[in-house]
């Protein structure tokens, strides 16, 4: 920011951040956050309040002219992006190959889904431990084989007893 001051170049870099935050709020308009003195807001009310606090501070509205470039250029981005392709629209505002293939893993599934420490459960929860998939896990009912002796009936003349009575009477 200072190098950009001393030669007089505009500086770009509070619209970016307008912009960003802007784009994100859009995504997930009605979270709640909190701002300066523990003040509760909408997400989506995020990049209006970063406008009006720098307004307040500069004590000129000239303090909100990168906020609202921010928000101009945020949601044009994020119409011809989310917006207009959901409409059945082409997608005019594409990523460069370079930046999709640092993003996306193979497959094409992106890598960045989850944020990092945010634990997603969809359905039941799973067991940390054998022991307690075992206790969480309802009583499977207990198999018995088709070969086994339980399974069987005897026929006369056959078994153990039927060779013997076999040998008897063949003597």
């Amino acid at each position: 920011c200072g190098v950009a001051t001393l030669v007089g170049a505009p500086q770009f870099s509070r619209s970016l951040i307008t912009a960003t935050i802007y784009c994100c709020s859009r995504r997930q308009p009605m979270v709640p956050m909190e701002v300066q003195f523990g003040i509760k807001i909408e997400y989506w009310l995020l990049p209006y309040v970063n406008a009006v606090v720098d307004a307040l501070q500069a004590q000129s509205a000239a303090g909100a002219v990168p906020h609202v470039l921010g928000i101009l250029t945020g949601h044009v981005y994020h119409f011809f992006t989310c917006v207009w392709p959901s409409m059945g629209g082409k997608r005019y505002l594409t990523p460069p190959k370079a930046f999709k293939s640092m993003v996306e893993e193979e497959g094409g599934k992106k890598k960045a889904d989850k944020p990092k420490g945010v634990k997603v459960t969809t359905g039941a929860a799973k067991p940390k431990s054998k022991a307690a998939a075992k206790k969480a896990a309802p009583a499977a009912p207990k198999k018995t084989k088709v070969g086994s002796k339980a399974g069987k009936s005897k026929k006369a003349g056959k078994g153990k007893k039927g060779k013997k009575s076999k040998k008897a009477s063949k003597e």
